[in-house]
């Protein structure tokens, strides 16, 4: 087993962890059926609380405490890759660097350039930047994911009915399933207090999320 490969993790948006199938069964019949957490829509530019868990919408003018799910998206990816973060990007290359920020600085680039894609055009409306319009925002997001060609292959994000239901970032930890216990439990409590900070100035509803390891040890 390849040491990074046993240290990779992601955060998941738009899931409720839960595991509904028969546990003695390891048909596939039997394996379950996936719970999306229908409060995740990264369409949404609507402006929500950032204090506790309260939901109450905010006053766009007061400007009180609070973002969008998208901008939160967008701002996380520092956070967990800065100086106080989890971990390390995979790698420098953009399939392993937050999709929210990808996503932007592709609509900037198509916007800025002498030739955008037919899709940008099309399906974006040459939206310069997130956020994009909600009744294009999913359409959108595909042709973004197609034009970088992940469809299919990407583990990062999920599409049901016609919309984005699930968001994942990855990334590499300090301690991997062949280290000491005692690091394994050091490095697993790091991740869970980071994650229960986060998740208490997150907007509610919609950020919700929990992390999983690529080898599902934690």
């Amino acid at each position: 087993m390849e040491k990074q490969d046993s240290s990779q993790f992601q955060i998941v948006f738009g899931l409720n962890p839960v595991d509904n199938g028969k546990f003695l069964d390891p048909s596939y019949e039997a394996q379950g059926t996936i719970s999306f957490d229908e409060s995740f829509d990264p369409a949404s530019t609507q402006l929500v609380s950032r204090v506790g868990s309260a939901a109450a919408i905010c006053d766009i003018e007061r400007q009180c405490c609070s973002s969008s799910l998208y901008q939160y998206l967008l701002e996380l990816c520092d956070r967990l890759f800065g100086k106080d973060g989890l971990g390390r990007k995979l790698s420098d290359d953009h399939r392993h660097a937050c999709m929210m920020e990808q996503f932007d600085m592709w609509l900037q680039d198509q916007s800025t350039s002498e030739t955008p894609s037919e899709s940008f055009e099309g399906e974006c409306l040459s939206s310069p930047s997130v956020p994009v319009p909600a009744d294009i925002f999913d359409q959108c997001f595909f042709a973004f994911v197609n034009a970088a060609g992940r469809i299919g292959v990407d583990r990062r994000y999920l599409f049901h009915e016609g919309k984005l239901k699930v968001l994942a970032i990855h990334f590499s930890a300090n301690a991997t399933i062949l280290s000491p216990s005692k690091d394994v439990s050091a490095e697993y409590a790091r991740i869970a207090d980071w994650s229960l900070n986060e998740m208490a100035q997150a907007p509610r509803p919609g950020a919700s999320n929990f992390f999983v390891s690529s080898k599902v040890f934690w």
